[in-house]
């Protein structure tokens, strides 16, 4: 029965992904009520879903759309530097 919920809450999860973003406020809670105890193993899950759905929509959008990098890698390399600089981090 878990299974056919969680199932059910990711493929919601997925479709409010799609069309707005937020999918995780679906998710997340779907997956605390099934499984309450493993609070930390819970949020990697929702993260690596998280993850393999933004690289999949990234490279449906690289096939489609034509990226001008000119633009694009500079604004990649600062993100990435100023990402790894963010205050609050130990060294």
């Amino acid at each position: 029965m878990e299974f056919a919920f969680l199932a059910l809450a990711a493929f919601l999860a997925g479709l409010i992904d799609a069309v707005a973003g937020g999918g995780g406020l679906v998710q997340i809670p779907a997956l605390f009520s099934a499984f309450p105890g493993v609070r930390a193993t819970l949020i990697g899950t929702n993260k690596v879903a998280s993850v393999a759905g933004t690289a999949n929509a990234a490279i449906r959008y690289g096939r489609n759309v034509r990226i001008y990098w000119g633009a694009t890698a500079p604004a990649v390399v600062a993100a990435f530097v100023f990402s790894m600089a963010a205050p609050g981090r130990s060294p």
